[in-house]
């Protein structure tokens, strides 16, 4: 390599190592040393931690192993775990493994993709571990797919500052329930707390797993528990899937128990059953049929109609418009999986595609790469998806074909015809 092409290099080199000065970042000399000597390599810096930090090269691994980040050694046993637990779930997110040397942190990969994304979670763990918050399961699962969305979404000049349209603090719309904190798990499900916030009816539609209810039925014992709404009421429309249970035995609550199960799930997971007990009796928690709707006057309460696709638009029609002063309603479902049929047979289809726009009103469309119940979940939904659209498309195909199939046998009866009167 010649003296020009020696300046060149460092030239570059020093004008990321600027760009990373004006994003908050810290690089050594070394650092442009480095890069002059591995054009187009992109540069990946440690954390800043206000006392100097090491950089690592992205894009292929070192002779000394992958890049590695220093971690403050107040905040590593934090960082890391009870016996080193939080490496083994952060390796399951990135799908590699996470080390720990000393106060030094790699992911054992010689992606750069990977170590550019690896970098921005660490950055915004810190950010948690600063304030004290305790690092768990869901923040780690929750502060992934953030910097997932972050880095994919962002020029990779801005994808670090809060500029990018992409960014997201899920601290911004996390509920707190018994002093815990319940974060959004993607962008989406930030989305979603965002319009529950700030808009008296919101539609919540997309595939199972999405954490539609799970986040409905939680804003709504939040607001019950801080005092923004005096009630909480729940409801499923009373459709059996595809199953004819016949007549159920007992009392009211006996016959509706089975259908209103999955919200008392999401209940008991987040409060404790002798709280929603109480609740119940103070008459603050009530679940009722969609059918027990009528004629009622809905005031200071929360309202949400799960599996909102088995309702007839009729159904949804009078459900919103029972809503009194100081009353909001969630409406939640999967369109695709209504047992009604079609999905323009759906209630919330229809009112979701007719309220679209209103004010006051807020539609939140989720999809399959927003499952967040498991992986083979996500892998299910998007199997059915891509089916389906298979489907169409061989209808599409043998629609064209029998209708071409047609006009050829019109235009042969049209000749034979012809022919007929001809002699």
């Amino acid at each position: 390599m010649d003296d020009s092409s020696d300046e060149n290099g460092i030239e570059a080199a020093q004008a990321s190592v600027s760009l990373l000065y004006e994003t908050g970042f810290r690089a050594g000399p070394e650092v442009v040393a480095e890069l002059a000597a591995r054009p187009g390599v992109g540069l990946n810096t440690g954390l800043s931690t206000g006392t100097g930090l090491n950089t690592g090269i992205a894009g292929a691994e070192t002779e000394a192993g992958p890049p590695y980040f220093e971690i403050p050694k107040e905040e590593l046993a934090a960082l890391c775990g009870p016996n080193d637990q939080n490496l083994g779930l952060m390796g399951r997110l990135f799908g590699c493994r996470v080390q720990c040397r000393g106060n030094r942190l790699s992911l054992n990969s010689s992606r750069a993709d990977f170590q550019n994304l690896f970098q921005l979670f660490l950055q915004k763990l810190r950010s948690y571990l600063v304030q004290g918050i305790e690092i768990r399961a869901d923040l780690l699962d929750a502060l992934y797919c953030a910097s997932k969305d972050e880095y994919a979404g962002g020029n990779p000049e801005k994808r670090f500052g809060q500029d990018n349209e992409s960014f997201y603090d899920p601290r911004d719309t996390a509920l707190t329930l018994n002093g815990k904190k319940i974060l959004p798990r993607n962008r989406r499900q930030h989305e979603l707390l965002k319009s529950l916030s700030s808009h008296d009816v919101v539609f919540a539609l997309g595939p199972a797993g999405t954490g539609k209810t799970f986040l409905a039925v939680a804003y709504g014992l939040s607001c019950l528990s801080d005092g923004r709404a005096g009630r909480l009421l729940l409801s499923r429309p009373v459709v059996e899937a595809g199953e004819n249970l016949g007549f159920l035995p007992g009392d009211f609550g006996d016959k509706i128990g089975p259908y209103m199960m999955p919200l008392f799930d999401v209940m008991h997971y987040l409060v404790k059953a002798e709280q929603i007990a109480v609740l119940e009796a103070k008459g603050m928690i009530e679940v009722a049929p969609l059918a027990y709707m009528r004629g009622r006057s809905l005031r200071d309460a929360i309202v949400i109609l799960d599996e909102a696709q088995n309702a007839t638009p009729a159904q949804v029609k009078m459900l919103l418009t029972r809503l009194g002063e100081g009353s909001r309603a969630i409406l939640t479902g999967d369109p695709g999986q209504s047992d009604l049929g079609p999905p323009g047979k759906s209630g919330l289809y229809q009112a979701a595609k007719i309220l679209s726009g209103v004010e006051g009103v807020a539609v939140q469309h989720f999809r399959n790469e927003d499952v967040v119940r498991s992986a083979l979940v996500r892998r299910i939904v998007r199997a059915y998806e891509t089916d389906a659209a298979a489907d169409d498309e061989t209808k599409f195909r043998e629609g064209g074909a029998g209708h071409r199939r047609g006009r050829e046998q019109g235009r042969e009866q049209g000749r034979e015809q012809g022919e007929g009167r001809q002699f």
